[in-house]
């Protein structure tokens, strides 16, 4: 849409609608999309992607995956299971669990870690089957859809023993598809943005194993898909005025669109038809 058009719009909307306050506010809506920057569009990008099987045991070595952002800017690391698919025997439903610890996100040139955690946070009780699942916000993590945290040892969840000892700490991280099909999926997404720049390269690497097979052997317990991925973390959009006092004492200067306290506050008299000449 160019320019021309764009102006035609705006001007049609507006003098249809002049005087209606929900007119005015879809305005405003309007052009925050307008004049958004195209890196608003901007999507996670999935740098390993991995299905797993039942029962596996935690590698000797991490799994690792590389990045080099094609922008600069403040990113999270995400974990999110896509696929947990349904093993076809009787009963129904789905319980596939994934587990992770020993996370680390390293600047490869300077060899500086920018992120660890073994998923030690919150400290559970030790020695007795907890687990966190679903919280909105526990730091270093955000957890939805039985995303979360688990410690001890409790029959097919596998235990702090043995071969499902988690290779950092007592306490491991886990994506747990539950439930009739098709499953709420988990995810687990980083509270504290990591700053990345454009053309540098990164390295991820984390330990996963899967549940093993307990009495629900049906629903193959560890069988998952799951992604790792950097998500750019957008600014807001630009927000424009509605009244011609925000153009005032410096105001016209916050919304970055304007080249004076006149062109704003002729944007704002004219419903929008005068566009911001810095657009």
């Amino acid at each position: 849409m160019n320019t021309v058009r764009i102006a035609k719009t705006l001007t049609n909307f507006s003098s249809s609608f002049r005087h209606s306050f929900l007119a005015n506010a879809a305005l405003v809506a309007i052009c925050a999309i307008l004049f958004a920057s195209p890196q608003a569009l901007a999507q996670a990008e999935v740098i390993f992607t991995r299905t797993t099987a039942t029962g596996e045991l935690w590698p000797n070595n991490p799994y690792s995956a590389g990045f080099v952002p094609t922008q600069t800017g403040d990113y999270t690391l995400n974990f999110n299971m896509t696929d947990a698919p349904i093993a076809g025997q009787p009963g129904g439903g789905v319980d596939a669990t994934i587990f992770l610890d020993a996370v680390v996100v390293e600047h490869d040139a300077t060899n500086t870690v920018l992120f660890q955690d073994g998923f030690e946070v919150p400290d559970l009780t030790s020695g007795a089957f907890q687990y966190l699942a679903g919280s909105p916000l526990v730091l270093p993590w955000t957890y939805t859809n039985f995303g979360g945290v688990i410690e001890g040892n409790s029959g097919p969840w596998g235990g702090d023993v043995g071969d499902w000892t988690p290779p950092q700490g007592t306490q491991r991280g886990f994506l747990q598809a539950f439930g009739s099909p098709p499953p709420p999926l988990p995810n687990i997404k980083t509270v504290d943005a990591l700053s990345l720049v454009a053309g540098q390269s990164y390295t991820v690497t984390f330990f996963q194993a899967s549940r093993p097979s307990g009495d629900n052997t049906d629903r193959g317990e560890g069988q998952a898909t799951y992604t790792v991925a950097f998500e750019r973390v957008l600014p807001p959009p630009p927000t424009l005025p509605t009244n011609a006092n925000q153009c005032k004492r410096g105001g016209w200067q916050d919304f970055g669109v304007f080249k004076n306290q006149g062109d704003c506050v002729s944007f704002v008299a004219t419903g929008g038809r005068n566009l911001p000449a810095l657009q």
